[in-house]
């Protein structure tokens, strides 16, 4: 369909801002051809510098790398940082200061560029005993005395009887109230997704602890496996779980129509500004 390049240009953009922040955030223009703005912010938890990343969306039309908006002014505001303006860093990534988010605290976001001003609030979720207990990693048996039928991807070179391992992480799910929450996994500084892997749940998919589940990949000695979770709102569940049923559409007379994954941002702007409990564990493969 002639609008997933431009949802893959978004993707990528989340992509970047993950690993932007280091704790861890995609362009979908349906009804139209022309170039949009897509924000991308995110405030959490853990002591650190938020992030927004802001760029301009490529018409499908007329394919290109997305073009990185350098010249914009970022606000975010709440009742505990007050008035935070954040200073660009290049290819479109803006900075807070130094500052952590607090659980149940409403963050706002104002951006100004090129006379247009884009505005988001969303307020942080209280998760009670929300944390990941641990990440583990076992010897793979099966894939160490058969490794081509795993089909890697990995750009190192494979050798019969390398030892490969898998990672799995334990984690306790808050039963404060209802709960989103949004997965990610890296392998030492690489993020395992890919432009059509958006991993969410919600109470209903996830029992009170997270016994043993798998990170995606294969390990190898030497490795760092890490764990992130999310504790997200209910709209940007919402946000992801659209924006992951478009990605996977085929496009065919029986899938749904594509639309704008719908987002907090006002004034049009694609993206999203995430607030958001984050918790992240890891784990050296020896």
């Amino acid at each position: 369909m002639k609008n997933q390049g431009v949802l893959s240009t978004l993707l990528v953009i989340l992509l970047a801002l993950f690993s932007a922040c280091e704790q861890v955030m995609p362009e979908f223009n349906p009804k139209g051809s022309g170039s949009k703005i897509v924000i991308e912010g995110m405030v959490t938890d853990s002591l650190g510098q938020q992030v927004v990343k802001i760029s301009r969306s490529t018409d499908y039309l007329k394919p290109s790398r997305p073009e990185p908006v350098t010249n914009a002014l970022v606000v975010i505001s709440s009742q505990e940082v007050g008035f935070d303006t954040l200073v660009h860093q290049g290819d479109g990534v803006y900075l807070s200061g130094l500052w952590q988010g607090k659980q149940g605290s409403v963050y706002r976001l104002r951006v100004e560029v090129g006379g247009q001003v884009y505005e988001a609030s969303e307020q942080m979720p209280v998760l009670v005993g929300f944390e990941i207990d641990s990440v583990v990693h076992r010897f793979d048996e099966i894939a160490e005395k058969d490794y081509l039928s795993y089909g890697f991807e990995d750009k190192r070179k494979i050798k019969a009887g390398d030892s490969i391992f898998r990672a799995y992480f334990y984690a306790k799910e808050s039963k404060s109230s209802v709960n989103f929450y949004l997965f990610d996994f890296k392998r030492n500084s690489s993020f395992y997704r890919t432009q059509t892997d958006i991993i969410v749940a919600d109470d209903e998919l996830i029992a009170d602890y997270i016994q043993g589940l798998e990170l995606p990949g294969e390990f190898y000695r030497n490795d760092t496996a890490t764990a992130i979770m999310y504790g997200i709102s209910r709209q940007a569940y919402r946000y992801y779980r659209d924006l992951e049923n478009v990605m996977n559409s085929d496009g065919g007379m029986f899938s749904p129509p594509a639309g704008n994954p719908l987002n907090n941002l006002s004034n049009g702007a694609l993206g999203y500004f995430q607030v958001c409990a984050v918790r992240q564990q890891s784990i050296i493969v020896r």
